[in-house]
């Protein structure tokens, strides 16, 4: 039975979506491999140090887990792109030349591209206001066509 570590789009996701994602690529890499596997735990329970940077610390716990893989299964380009620790997951995997596979789209990388694209927008939206606020100008409840995908700046 082969070790495999997933590289998981975590970063303001429930648990419960994390382990749903997770569940869905276990199944794939099984089809792939032809054979049932063992998924590495590299979820972290415990609570960052307090003062740490969290998404630092969560990412270094994880890829300490990815020394124990027979194969290291990535999801798939898009959802790579997307999330700045699955792209340092991925980027360690190939520096040491480790065992690998990509994954195909799978039906939950539409949700969770819903879910990302939410998160840019309400990044974007606090940005945005911060900026009206330092120029006196109202603050938008939603963020105006303009500025969505940074084509505008607040104030401009």
């Amino acid at each position: 039975m082969k070790k495999i570590y997933l590289i998981t789009p975590m970063k303001g996701r429930t648990l419960e979506k994390i382990e749903a994602y997770r569940a869905a690529q276990k199944r794939v890499a099984e089809a792939v491999f032809g054979e049932e596997v063992e998924i590495i735990d590299s979820l972290v329970a415990q609570d960052a140090p307090k003062d740490s940077n969290e998404a630092v610390y969560y990412l270094g716990k994880a890829i300490s887990h990815m020394a124990e893989a027979d194969v290291v299964v990535f999801p798939n380009e898009r959802i790579l792109r997307m999330y700045k620790g699955c792209r340092v997951e991925a980027d360690i995997v190939n520096m040491y030349e480790m065992c690998n596979i990509e994954l195909p789209r799978l039906p939950e990388d539409d949700e969770l591209m819903d879910e990302r694209n939410k998160m840019k927008e309400a990044e974007e939206l606090k940005r945005v206001n911060a900026m009206r606020r330092l120029n006196n100008l109202p603050e938008f409840g939603e963020l105006p066509l303009a500025y969505k995908g940074g084509e505008c700046y607040a104030g401009g």
